[in-house]
């Protein structure tokens, strides 16, 4: 049982006003928290080369040296490269699947898929069996269609064109 002082402080009117009070300072503090950890994210920066009562302290964020960090890859590496046509053996699949995403990896392995089948939108890898009533399994992935093994057979599923 609590005690008395306790049981009189949580039923006074003030208790949900002080709590509410506590939590909002609270919530301001680790606000403030959040944004310094943000404020004092590496960010190359460079001393600006505008003139005027601010330019000491003025700075600017150096975009040439986020381009030689290269975020992204190389440009032109990867755009330049074709997508292998389907061999022979690989046919267009008839199954109620469309290809609606892909997030190509450097290794196959890490690539995703993002597949509607039945209705739903999922994400799947490479090895996975499709959820839908078809059984397939994810066996390749590429920057713009999928393959397929559906009961022995390749079949392929090509990333839908933007409308």
């Amino acid at each position: 049982m609590l005690h008395e002082p306790i049981r009189q402080l949580l039923a006074s009117p003030a208790f949900p006003r002080t709590v509410s009070l506590l939590l909002a300072l609270l919530a301001l503090l680790e606000g403030a928290q959040i944004a310094r950890a943000f404020s004092s994210a590496a960010l190359p920066v460079t001393a600006s080369a505008a003139s005027g009562p601010e330019s000491a302290t003025a700075k600017r964020i150096d975009l040439d040296a986020i381009r030689q960090a290269r975020l992204f890859g190389a440009a032109g590496t990867q755009a330049a490269q074709t997508e292998p046509k389907p061999a022979a053996s690989q046919r267009r699949s008839r199954l109620d699947i469309r290809l609606l995403g892909v997030v190509k990896a450097q290794q196959g392995t890490d690539s995703v898929a993002i597949l509607a089948e039945s209705g739903r939108q999922r994400a799947y890898t490479t090895g996975e069996r499709l959820k839908g009533n078809s059984g397939a399994e994810l066996v390749e992935i590429t920057a713009n269609r999928i393959l397929l093994d559906v009961s022995g057979e390749r079949q392929f599923i090509e990333l839908e064109k933007m409308k």
